[in-house]
């Protein structure tokens, strides 16, 4: 045995080399085994790490699947839903208003939580007429959730049953929303429409127009806009630089063609207001041939239950005031024109002294009177005293259309008065003069 480190021989028992100082490594003499230890151990049996593997991924496949399912069933579903909003809603547009209804409740089945079914529900019985039950529908959607288009259906539904203060203060939320839909617009401008609020209606629907990017929604709204502009009794020239506005707009050249259907030219006098002369006839100028006139004379407003303009009007004597609208072709309604006239009365006759007369052979006394200008007849009264007792006298020889009338002499010493006055008919009704001087002739 020698030292790892010089070399040097190392004898038994030494723990340290005598020459280098190195420390002597030991030697460890191996037991011999036994023969179960040289016996190879057997393995262990374990599972495989693949298996599990595998295993895990079947589950996650599975769930992966089972949720895939769920997710397209409800896009499905929604998908469901959203088709039958649609069709609805293309309903609504088209005035087929009890299919829309079905379709909509289809919707309302399959999603009871959204609002848009409800709200369809409602639109549709508005257009019928069945305030009641919009209400009920606009209830349930306003339960989950409070949108503008119910507001404005609301609106709608208040205007529709006289209660315009509701439907104002909708309205007014409505019209500080940042974004209006195209529903929402028109269904607000026709509640504003309804209550009078004009030009709130105009600026719900301006909002709906400056949302709106849909060319076939612009044109809705347009129209919308412009009736309300009519409504309020905008200018000719106002109106039409608006609808100037909306075939730009659109891109729709035709709606240049609602300046013929939708503008009500306003009627004219060919004679201005003033004072005229008994007889005076006023005469009103259509502001085109396909306009229809209607006139009243009692100072109300003119609409389609008013008189008939077919004819210059002849006015009775004293003020009136004259007012008259025209509609056009399709029905709408122009502004208002008016004027007062001022008619002096007829002018009394004047009559002549009594004289006598032959009546059939019979002796009698007459009077007469001078014509007036514009009279349609005249008016006599003539009577008899005697003793204090007056009596009225009819003359023999009696028409209105005269200017004279004659009474029997039959009796003594009693008066006979006469005075006349003029009449002009107007309307089936008597206008008349004052009456002329009275004659007197006692008998």
């Amino acid at each position: 045995m020698k030292c790892s480190k010089c070399g040097a021989p190392l004898e038994s028992g030494m723990r340290f080399c005598s020459r280098c100082g190195q420390p002597v490594k030991t030697e460890t003499k191996a037991k011999p085994q036994t023969r179960k230890q040289r016996t190879a151990a057997k393995p262990v049996k374990r599972r495989p790490a693949a298996g599990r593997i595998k295993v895990t991924l079947v589950i996650v496949v599975l769930i992966l699947i089972a949720g895939g399912v769920g997710a397209a069933a409800l896009l499905f579903q929604n998908h469901q839903y959203e088709s039958a909003i649609d069709v609805g809603n293309r309903n609504l547009d088209q005035k087929a208003y009890t299919a829309a209804q079905t379709s909509f409740r289809e919707a309302v089945k399959m999603n009871s939580r959204r609002v848009e079914g409800y709200e369809g529900l409602a639109a549709a019985a508005l257009a019928k007429g069945q305030t009641e039950t919009a209400d009920k529908y606009l209830a349930q959607a306003k339960s989950h959730e409070d949108t503008n288009y119910g507001k404005a259906l609301r609106a709608k539904s208040a205007a529709a049953q006289n209660k315009d203060s509701d439907a104002k203060t909708l309205l007014t939320q409505v019209a500080i929303a940042a974004n209006i839909d195209r529903r929402t617009a028109i269904a607000g401008g026709q509640a504003a429409q309804k209550i009078g609020e004009l030009q709130l209606g105009e600026k719900i629907v301006n909002h709906g127009i400056k949302a709106a990017s849909d060319k076939r929604d612009l044109k809705r709204l347009y129209r919308e806009l412009i009736d309300l502009y009519i409504s309020e009794g905008r200018s000719n020239s106002t109106v039409s630089k608006l609808i100037d506005k909306a075939a730009q707009a659109t891109g729709d050249a035709d709606m240049l063609k609602l300046k013929k259907t939708l503008l009500v030219s306003r009627p004219s006098f060919a004679s201005d207001p003033g004072s005229y002369d008994i007889g005076f006839k006023l005469t009103v100028k259509a502001g085109r041939k396909t306009d229809t006139l209607y006139y009243t004379t009692d100072g109300k407003a003119p609409t389609k239950k008013s008189t008939l303009y077919t004819k210059a009007i002849e006015l009775p004597p004293g003020t009136t005031t004259i007012r008259v609208v025209a509609y056009n072709a399709s029905g709408r309604k122009g502004t208002v024109l008016n004027g007062v006239y001022t008619v002096s009365a007829l002018p009394a006759p004047k009559a002549q002294d009594w004289q006598d007369t032959k009546i059939q052979d019979m002796d009698g006394i007459s009077f007469s009177w001078n014509a007036v200008d514009n009279a349609d007849g005249y008016e006599v009264e003539i009577t008899k005293t005697k003793d204090d007792d007056t009596e009225a006298v009819r003359p023999a020889n009696w028409n209105d259309q005269t200017t004279s009338v004659a009474v029997y002499v039959n009796d003594s010493g009693c008066t006979v008065k006469g005075k006349v006055r003029a009449y002009v008919k107007i309307g089936g009704k008597r206008y008349y003069s004052d009456w002329s001087n009275e004659v007197s002739r006692d008998l």
